[in-house]
């Protein structure tokens, strides 16, 4: 009976998603199946993911479950290491297949029946686990020195640079710097990602964006020029960067304040929801629809609900006539932050120093020392960045109260924007309402809805 073969191919980097390395290994495999008179069963593939990994690797598993139920009577790699270089791997894998042969096309054939044939198994396995550590040693050295130099170490593609990570794409670029600052005048990540999303903009591995990966590229030290491991600046880069890093410090310092005005469960639709406040004092929410299909707002503690449309009309004009009325003199007036830029930076020269002489055998300081000296520098640094942090993030005013015609502009703004603008200016409450038609024969009484400017009279 002709065996029926499993080929196993797989790559562990494979940066531009292009497949070529495992097409190679399925050609030899199969010449080498083909040499035996066997049939190729499957070819199971893994493309991209590592052996010495602890990673899931699906077609090694459906292979081994294909061998358990008898459907594979032998096994063709490329090299033994495609299949594992982990010794718990290995043992797995030898009480899987003792009855079913693996060729491989570069190593010849794993004798897996014998104990001799299993002991040089595991020895072959043990030097390739071996060859494994030390290159990840050597990678991770190399690695530590590009950062400390502050070169790129490699990788997938950095969003915003050339595949060389070192170049500027201009597009990306753009797109990443009015994002920074978009969110700084009062955008949300959400708004940013509706954004890039409806105008075709990918991530550099052709994903879609969300708020997970968005927040990871707006919140990278590279964005400032800067080098960073774990959340530790490490220096300078030797690529350009794209916003100041006083800019960037300030959204690192906005997303993550954890007091920021987010709420879970908000309307994407509503620009009250969970803004307003009812007469009792909760807050209101989107409330589903009416019959006619007409939104509404509905009290956390169910003391009414209203049609939203006219309530918003209303809160909208009232704004939009304050801003038009006195809106440059809303703004916040604005601070020379030199002194403070000065500052930092020289503290940050004075930390870099007191590194480098604990990092110096020759100079003696304890690690005590190090901590004595370094730990008021670091708090220091740390009051500056905020102080900054705080002048830089603004008015949520900026871009409207100074634009041409301040009305328009914030009617025509987003709802996250418009919420920041409204909740900065004024205090809105909803009333309850008389049943029935009023003057005019409508159901809208605009006494019913209070604002209250939160800066003096409307």
């Amino acid at each position: 009976m002709t065996r029926r073969a499993a080929v196993y191919c797989r790559i562990s980097q494979d940066r531009i998603g292009a497949g070529l390395g495992v097409d190679r290994q399925e050609q030899d495999c199969r010449a080498l199946v083909a040499s035996r008179g066997w049939s190729v069963a499957e070819v199971y593939v893994d493309n991209d993911a590592s052996a010495y990994s602890r990673r899931a690797r699906p077609g090694y598993e459906r292979m081994l479950a294909d061998i358990d139920a008898g459907r594979i009577d032998a096994v063709v790699a490329w090299h033994a290491d495609r299949l594992h270089r982990s010794p718990i791997e290995l043992e797995r894998y030898i009480d899987l297949t003792q009855h079913a042969p693996t060729h491989t096309v570069r190593a010849g054939e794993l004798d897996l029946s014998t104990a001799s044939g299993r002991m040089t198994a595991r020895i072959v396995g043990a030097v390739a686990r071996h060859e494994s550590e030390q290159k990840g040693e050597r990678l991770r050295r190399q690695r530590q020195q590009a950062q400390a130099d502050g070169r790129w170490h490699g990788g997938r593609r950095p969003f915003g640079f050339e595949p060389d990570g070192l170049a500027l794409l201009p597009g990306e670029a753009a797109e990443i710097e009015a994002a920074t600052r978009d969110i700084l005048a009062g955008h949300s990540v959400r708004s940013i990602v509706r954004r890039w999303n409806d105008a075709g903009l990918t991530t550099s591995t052709g994903a879609r964006w969300d708020g997970s990966n968005l927040r990871h590229v707006l919140l990278r030290p590279r964005n400032a020029g800067l080098v960073g491991n774990r959340g530790r600046i490490v220096g300078p880069a030797r690529w350009p960067a794209i916003v100041e890093r006083d800019t960037w410090e300030a959204l690192v310092a906005l997303l993550s304040d954890r007091t920021r005005l987010t709420h879970r469960g908000t309307s994407l639709k509503l620009v009250g929801s969970f803004l307003y406040r009812c007469e009792c004092g909760e807050l209101v929410r989107s409330g589903g629809q009416r019959a006619d299909g007409q939104p509404r707002y509905a009290c956390a503690a169910n003391h009414m609900s209203r049609v939203a449309k006219p309530v918003d009309e209303l809160v909208l004009d009232v704004v939009g006539r304050r801003l038009a009325r006195n809106a440059v003199n809303l703004l916040t007036p604005s601070v020379d932050v030199r002194p403070l830029r000065i500052r930092l930076a020289n503290l940050r020269a004075h930390a870099d120093k007191i590194a480098a002489e604990f990092g110096d055998p020759d100079s003696g300081m304890t690690a005590s020392q190090f901590r004595l000296s370094n730990g008021p520098v670091q708090s220091e640094i740390a009051a500056l960045e905020a102080q900054l942090a705080r002048h830089w993030t603004g008015s949520p005013l900026a871009g409207i109260a100074d634009a041409a015609d301040p009305r328009r502009t914030f009617l025509a703004a987003g709802i996250d924007q418009q919420r920041r603008v409204i909740d900065n200016l004024v205090e809105v409450t909803l009333l309850r309402q008389r049943p029935g038609r009023g003057a005019g024969g409508v159901y809208f009484d605009p006494a019913s809805v209070r604002v209250e400017d939160r800066r003096g009279d409307i």
